[in-house]
C-alpha cells in the first residue's frame, strides 16, 4: 500500500495510491480500536496480587502448617540414600520413594507419514549442517519452505479492511 500525507492530515487525510482518501476521523476512531487492546498508562496491580515477599510468606506458612500428614512429612519428602548413575527415584507401593534403574531410554526416530500411511512418534531427525533455514515435514524430512516470497496487499483487501471505520 503506498500512501501520500498531506500537509495538515487531520484535514487532509491519507491519500491511498487509488485515489482514496482515509479521513483523519477514520483513522482515529481506528487508532483507539487497536488502543483498546492494550493495558492503559494508568494500568496498576492492586490488592489482588501478591509481592514475590508476600507470596514466600504464605507459602512458607503453608509448607510449616500442621495440614502435612506425617505420611507425607516422613514417606513422601524423604529422599533415600544410595542412589546411583542411571537410576531415577519413583514412587514404591507403599508411598515411599525408591531409587529405580532407567531401563527404558533407547528411542527411535520419529517415522514420517504418507498418503496412506501414518507416521510414528519419535524422536525428530537431526538437520544436517547448512541447513538453518528449514522445517520439519510431516514425512519427517527438513525441507525449505515452498513460498517466502510476497508482495504488496492487494487494494481490494486494504479497502475492505477499512471500509467500516
Amino acid at each position: 500500500m503506498r500512501c501520500l500525507l498531506n500537509n495538515n492530515i487531520k484535514t487532509g487525510g491519507i491519500k491511498l495510491d487509488d485515489n482514496k482518501v482515509l479521513t483523519y476521523p477514520k483513522l482515529s476512531l481506528f487508532l483507539s480500536e487497536i488502543k483498546k487492546l492494550f493495558a492503559p498508562k494508568s494500568h496498576n496491580h492492586d490488592d489482588r496480587y501478591y509481592t514475590e515477599s508476600e507470596m514466600n510468606t504464605k507459602l512458607e506458612e503453608k509448607a510449616n502448617s500442621s495440614t502435612l500428614t506425617s505420611h507425607i512429612a516422613n514417606k513422601a519428602l524423604h529422599i533415600p540414600s544410595g542412589g546411583k548413575s542411571g537410576q531415577f527415584l519413583k514412587w514404591n507401593s507403599d508411598g515411599t520413594t525408591v531409587w529405580a534403574a532407567d531401563n527404558n531410554t533407547t528411542y527411535a526416530s520419529m517415522t514420517g507419514a504418507t498418503p496412506t500411511v501414518a507416521g510414528k512418534q519419535g524422536l525428530v531427525p537431526a538437520p544436517t549442517a547448512g541447513t538453518s533455514n528449514r522445517y520439519l515435514r510431516s514425512d519427517g524430512t527438513w525441507a525449505i519452505p515452498p513460498n517466502t516470497t510476497y508482495g504488496e496487499i492487494p487494494n481490494e483487501q486494504i479497502d475492505n479492511l477499512f471500509k467500516n471505520l
